[in-house]
């Protein structure tokens, strides 16, 4: 680490400066209804052109998506059973296809989700309001 400190040049020398790009700016807004979270963010980006995202829709569609995918995946898996009826006439949910197995790590496939959410934008910013998101809807 001394080395480093001491020559700084003799390894920033051979960095290609002109291929180094800063990453765009990822700005945060969060706050309670009526504080102008939406204004700023329309103003922000009418002046400078930077993409909005509504992270909560965006990620609650990503994860939606991911698990209809790994539920057709466990009834392609099962193969063909006949659907199961109620006395009412109504679909009864095969727990085997709707839930995912015990193994399943939903919080790292959540933290994936949303990693991919934020990087499909270079500069970004990000509605974060939470408020009415429902228990349980992931």
């Amino acid at each position: 680490m001394n080395d480093f400190k001491n020559n700084v040049e003799k390894y920033m020398a051979l960095i290609n400066r002109k291929e180094l790009v800063s990453p765009g700016p990822r700005i945060l807004f969060m706050g309670i209804h009526g504080s102008g979270v939406h204004t700023q963010m329309n103003l922000i980006n009418k002046n400078y052109k930077i993409s909005r995202v509504d992270l909560t829709a965006d990620l609650l569609a990503l994860l939606k998506r991911e698990k209809e995918e790994r539920k057709r995946e466990r009834e392609l898996k099962r193969g063909f059973k006949p659907k199961e009826f109620d006395d009412e006439g109504e679909e009864v949910p095969d727990p085997e296809i709707e839930e995912d197995p015990e193994d399943f790590d939903i919080r790292a496939h959540e933290i994936d989700c949303l990693k991919r959410v934020l990087e499909q934008h270079n500069e970004i910013l990000i509605n974060a309001n939470q408020f009415d998101l429902e228990e349980g809807l992931i």
